[in-house]
């Protein structure tokens, strides 16, 4: 498998696929994405910030009175996938797994 050399972001709205970012990555930039995910009526709301760099994906997300919610990354470690969350806003202790091995 070759690494990607782009990122591209499609959302689907009313239906209707809509591309937001179509963007090629060169050398080591970082990402960062910041969106909001919104409930069906429009009563929930939450904001996530999502950094992409070469080795990791990383994310945030916290509810419209800034607090935070969970954060969490993705992240290749030893020959291995990796998943990190933490869920203070829920009070949960923090989670590790090991999602697959390359």
């Amino acid at each position: 498998m070759q690494n990607p050399t782009g990122i591209k972001i499609i959302v689907n709205s009313q239906n209707t696929d809509k591309v937001l970012l179509d963007s090629v990555i060169e050398g080591t930039q970082i990402i960062s994405i910041r969106y909001f995910l919104q409930s069906s009526d429009g009563t929930d709301k939450t904001f996530i910030q999502t950094v992409i760099k070469a080795n990791s994906i990383s994310f945030k997300m916290e509810d419209e009175l800034e607090n935070l919610l969970s954060e969490g990354a993705f992240y290749i470690d030893q020959g291995q996938l990796k998943m990190k969350l933490l869920r203070p806003g829920y009070q949960e202790k923090p989670e590790e797994k090991i999602l697959s091995t390359l």
